[in-house]
């Protein structure tokens, strides 16, 4: 006598086969490739320590800093030049007036603020023989020149504003005055790496 098997039979004994099989190659693969490490990256949060260095300099070196910077400026139709004498920052451009270039300077005193940034307080403007009010120069200058961010322009207080927390090399290291003294030619930076 034969014996049929029956389909059903047969369905579940390869069913079984293939479980067996599957369940197999999965434990080789989880054996050959360990689990992913489930440590977080961990933000640094504000108050962490920092380290804080104080950079000395001179009159000259910040002016030799100053105009490296203004080189790498992009092109401008206005150009300008920042200097510091013995007791003011001078400021120096010519603004295109009707067809002419007219030359303005501007002189400041220095202040460091609470916060490190550096306030210019405007002591003189000339704009070649016109007598034009200080306020309306200022807002020529914010109109024709392209300044950087960190440069804010102040007309009605007669003031300029360093933002030294926009100033910025590199993510993580930061800028503030700590002394801007022209006449003895100390000049203190803090700078802060987080």
């Amino acid at each position: 006598m034969k014996k049929t098997i029956n389909w059903k039979i047969s369905f579940f004994i390869l069913a079984g086969i293939n479980i067996i099989f599957l369940l197999t190659v999965f434990i080789i693969i989880l054996t050959l490739f360990p689990a992913v490490d489930k440590k977080e990256y961990l933000t640094i949060p504000d108050g962490t320590p920092e380290a804080n260095f104080t950079i000395h300099t001179t009159r000259d070196e910040i002016n030799q800093l100053i105009q490296l910077k203004l080189l790498e400026q992009p092109n401008h139709l206005v150009t300008y030049d920042v200097y510091l004498s013995e007791e003011q920052i001078e400021f120096k451009t010519m603004i295109p007036i009707l067809s002419r270039d007219i030359g303005v300077q501007v002189d400041m005193v220095p202040e460091v603020a609470p916060n490190g940034d550096l306030l210019l307080n405007i002591s003189t403007i000339s704009m070649g023989d016109f007598q034009i009010p200080r306020h309306l120069v200022l807002q020529m200058l914010m109109d024709y020149i392209s300044f950087p961010s960190y440069v804010n322009i102040y007309p009605n207080d007669q003031l300029v504003h360093l933002n030294m927390s926009e100033i910025t090399e590199e993510e993580n290291i930061s800028f503030s005055f700590s002394k801007f003294d022209l006449l003895n030619n100390e000049i203190e930076l803090l700078l802060k790496v987080q």
